[in-house]
């Protein structure tokens, strides 16, 4: 493991509630970015989602055509069990399917909504 990747990952632990049903989400309780958890990548400008830090630490590679996606809906969620690999599409047919999206309003073109977790 190289120095940047341990020094996130000294630091990544203290900013989760892990509960005691391992089935249970991981929230993370730190920074967060357009409702995802977010670290900042030590001696850089750059941040890390704490989600894809997650899937590459304890599932693999992400490539680059795909996002991790959250099987619990839950952008907080760490944990690796609730977390896949798969395409912008896969993503919003859950989206769909789940219910968290709702028809655009015809009146405003272009306005998309959707409820909040």
């Amino acid at each position: 493991m190289n120095r940047t990747k341990s020094a996130i990952a000294e630091r990544f632990w203290d900013k989760v509630d892990i509960p005691m049903e391992p089935d249970e989400c991981w929230e993370w309780n730190a920074a967060t970015r357009n409702g995802y958890g977010v670290l900042g990548a030590p001696n850089s400008n750059r941040i890390v989602y704490a989600h894809r830090w997650v899937f590459e630490n304890f599932i693999g590679q992400i490539s680059p055509d795909k996002e991790i996606c959250h099987i619990c809906n839950n952008r907080l969620c760490v944990n690796p069990t609730h977390l896949y690999e798969g395409t912008r599409s896969d993503n919003m047919k859950q989206c769909w399917r789940d219910g968290r999206a709702v028809i655009p309003n015809r009146w405003r073109p272009g306005t998309f909504h959707q409820r909040a977790k």
